[in-house]
């Protein structure tokens, strides 16, 4: 059956090649077309990707979701040392995750505006989307204060036995003794496994040690 207003929101699960504006792709189960007409907001076609978290509007015509509007949201959060070469960012004990700095990206420390080369060596944050298996496209830096905090906020990728993978960083829930669920309450591990599935948005919380991280904290985001 036709639906004349129909949205879906979640993450992209399959996706083909862009040609022009007009790609195929899932948000969930859901089938979505976009057209020379869709309006594409807070990203751009080429970052409809597996991974990504996106809404889609439009008109469902009984097999597809026709999309009227396309907006991205910033599924991924990400805390560390951060190391900059030219527009790329990297994060001490997250080196699978390659952060790109653009023209977009809202750079600031205390509340001031700053260049991507103030970020050299500063303990920062950062907010931004998925725009491949690896990679993040950042929409906001914040400096912060000198910290060993580490965090991992992304949709899971992979699950294997204990090992959770998010942005192509594998993570052993079995060295994790405190589990959250959405609400904030506390659960067990086995309790948190049961719940998390591929696409699952899980932050991850743990503290530099050299140059790797001890994960602590696990918790589900919706």
């Amino acid at each position: 059956n036709a639906i004349d207003e129909f949205e879906v929101e979640g993450f992209v699960t399959q996706a083909g090649t862009p040609n022009g504006s007009v790609i195929n792709f899932s948000i969930g189960t859901t089938p979505v077309r976009t057209t020379a007409s869709t309006e594409f907001r807070g990203g751009t076609v080429d970052e409809i990707v597996v991974g990504a978290k996106l809404s889609a509007e439009g008109q469902f015509d009984g097999s597809m979701l026709i999309a009227e509007h396309v907006k991205f949201h910033e599924s991924v959060r990400l805390e560390g040392d951060a190391t900059i070469t030219g527009s790329t960012l990297s994060l001490t004990g997250l080196s699978d995750v390659t952060i790109t700095v653009n023209s977009q990206t809202e750079l600031k420390d205390a509340g001031n505006t700053i260049t991507s080369n103030d970020l050299q060596g500063n303990h920062v944050r950062v907010r931004g989307r998925v725009i491949g298996p690896h990679t993040v496209v950042a929409t906001r830096i914040q400096v912060r204060s000198s910290d060993d905090d580490v965090d991992l906020q992304g949709p899971v990728q992979s699950i294997t036995g204990n090992v959770i993978t998010i942005l192509g960083v594998s993570v052993d829930t079995s060295v994790i003794n405190q589990f959250e669920s959405v609400s904030g309450t506390s659960m067990s591990r086995a309790g948190f496994l049961a719940a998390v599935s591929v696409n699952s948005l899980v932050k991850v919380k743990g503290a530099l040690s050299g140059t790797t991280v001890v994960w602590e904290e696990a918790e589900l985001e919706d």
